[in-house]
């Protein structure tokens, strides 16, 4: 993807009949076509199909001023020595660096009814200083842009000290793997600041700081699409993480509310990352307000919030974590995964409250703590689910799953391992459905406390029966996982959970388990209890990998900070 994009770009203004192309030449020696980077962008060409190409080399300076692009097409380009060079190194961008006596974004892009194309190269913007939008990069209006190797560093601004779109509903920033926002800080959105926009980002954004939204901010109606680059169609490292980022109030990683949407996806296999991001309010990883996230196999780990929900605080229309993808590759022994968080108070992995809705599909809710709700903690939501969900590890509250006046289901989901005080499951009024999963703690640890709520519960292996019905269908046998003292709580080929139950519902021949691999396959040598279908979030599986072992080991992280330091 390093070119790709670029290419497409001249591809579509070369191939118009009436194409103008002008190329000027901005630096500091002879061969310079300009001086002042400001007239060079002044003198591009006007018009729909034309092409100004304006390489700005580093015999220039380019300090203590405020720049402006106008309404036409551009590609601004770094990385060359001087003005004669014809071909940029990538691995010395041009700086562009504002003044403590200047104020404004040190480049602003200004968009139009006529979506005028920026492209920006090679290029480094610092130190912007800004009472409004953007303190190192600002998109004023409706715009396509893209940035590849760009690195936004040490701006200030109200609005997105990085980078801010304002747009008025068609602007798109693509943002490339090779680019770095970072050091930045803001009111809202210490790294990016989104509304009315599209933004689709692959790059690091890490140790920026704000009040709210540390590392992006999408406000009003923004859509942010978070996704590591394709190893396939990249040279660049597939490793992409927001990380790092820390807000002084709510949204430490991603800050989502007023009709803002945000997606985290996959790409070949490779997981976006919200890591090590911290919010002295809510959600340290990810705050969503009245807005919709949907998390597509990524890892949300080590963030934390002093108040509620360390992982995800949500009060959102909807959130989703890990939707099965089948046949979906993956370089991590957790797909998608929620884990190493603390909550300060409520919700360790999630906090979910009024009026928002939830369903946590195929994903890990592992090694999260906090006062209430270890892993996950719900209060009046309109609905709240974890399908084919392993919840393990979790410590320190009084039980894993605290629900208060909500609907919860569970189904086909194993609760093993964890170090909470009293109680696996604590329902206050609201409901429960329970189905076609493994409830294994350690003897002091009941299976639930329930107050004033009703209860749906069959087909489970639990090692309590305190709060549950009697049923045929409910037993306390051991689940024999494959290697629990690991963190592997999967099923052994000897495990009583295999074809054991006859039906839970949203189950069919087309449902997938955490793993990816398919529900309703009978395995041959086991004789079926009630039915075929295994219990818990593991379907057992004879897939051997080629270690030999029925799973692969856990991954270690790459380098968190390689990407920001290589610079």
């Amino acid at each position: 993807m390093k070119r790709a994009i670029l290419a497409v770009s001249l591809l579509a203004f070369l191939g118009c009949v009436d194409a103008q192309v002008a190329l000027h030449t901005v630096g500091g020696d002879a061969s310079c076509a300009y001086t002042d980077l400001q007239a060079a962008l002044d003198a591009a060409l006007p018009g729909e199909e034309s092409l100004t190409v304006i390489r700005v080399a580093r015999s220039g300076a380019y300090g203590n001023t405020s720049f402006t692009a106008p309404a036409r097409n551009l590609l601004i380009e770094g990385g060359y020595d001087t003005c004669s060079d014809t071909t940029p190194d990538p691995a010395t961008r041009t700086e562009m660096n504002q003044g403590p006596q200047v104020l404004g974004p040190v480049l602003t892009l200004t968009g139009s009814a006529n979506l005028p194309s920026f492209s920006l190269r090679h290029v480094r913007l610092a130190g912007g200083d800004s009472s409004g939008w953007g303190g190192n990069l600002y998109v004023n209006g409706d715009a396509e842009v893209i940035l590849e190797n760009v690195r936004l560093d040490f701006g200030s601004a109200l609005f997105g000290g990085g980078l801010a779109v304002n747009g008025g509903g068609q602007a798109t920033v693509t943002v490339d793997e090779d680019t770095v926002i970072t050091q930045n800080s803001g009111s809202l959105g210490g790294g990016i600041f989104c509304s009315n926009a599209e933004v689709r980002t692959s790059a690091v954004v890490a140790l920026n700081s704000a009040t709210n939204g540390a590392g992006i901010y999408a406000y009003d109606d923004c859509s942010v699409f978070v996704h590591p680059a394709d190893p396939i169609d990249s040279e660049a490292s597939s490793y992409n993480a927001i990380i790092g980022n820390d807000a002084s109030g709510d949204g430490g990683g991603i800050h989502a509310v007023l009709g803002a949407y945000v997606r985290l996806r996959p790409a070949a296999g490779f997981a976006p990352h919200v890591i090590q991001n911290t919010a002295a309010g809510r959600g340290g990883g990810v705050f969503v307000g009245d807005a919709v996230l949907i998390a597509d196999h990524a890892q949300i780990r080590q963030n934390d919030a002093m108040q509620d929900g360390g992982g995800i605080f949500s009060r959102g229309l909807t959130v989703v974590i890990g939707e099965p993808a089948p046949g979906m590759p993956c370089q991590l022994d957790r797909c998608a995964s929620i884990e190493g968080i603390t909550s300060g108070v409520k919700g360790g992995a999630i906090r979910l409250e009024a009026p928002g809705s939830m369903t946590v599909n195929s994903a890990w809710l592992f090694g999260n703590s906090a006062n209430v709700g270890s892993a996950l903690s719900i209060s009046d939501a309109v609905s709240a689910q974890l399908i084919d969900t392993m919840v393990v590890w979790n410590d320190t509250a009084v039980s894993v799953v605290d629900s208060d006046n909500s609907p919860l289901r569970i189904l086909r989901s194993t609760l093993a391992g964890n170090s909470d005080q009293f109680f696996d499951i604590l329902v206050n009024q609201g409901s429960l459905e329970l189905r076609g999963s493994i409830i294994w703690e350690t003897p002091s640890v009941g299976a639930l406390n329930r107050v004033g709520a009703t209860l749906t519960a069959d087909c489970l292996l639990t090692s309590s029966f305190i709060g549950l019905p009697g049923s045929a269908t409910i037993v306390r046998e051991n689940p024999l996982f494959v290697f629990p003292s690991t963190g592997n709580y999967r099923v052994s080929r000897l495990s009583p959970a295999i074809d054991f139950c006859g039906f839970v519902p949203d189950t069919s021949p087309f449902t997938y388990d955490v793993d990816g691999d398919r529900r309703a396959e009978d395995s041959p040598l086991v004789p079926n209890r009630f039915g075929i279908y295994d219990l818990g979030a593991d379907a057992y599986s004879d897939f051997v990998f080629e270690d030999s072992f029925e799973t692969i080991g856990m991954v270690v992280l790459p380098p968190e900070l390689a990407l920001v330091a290589r610079d």
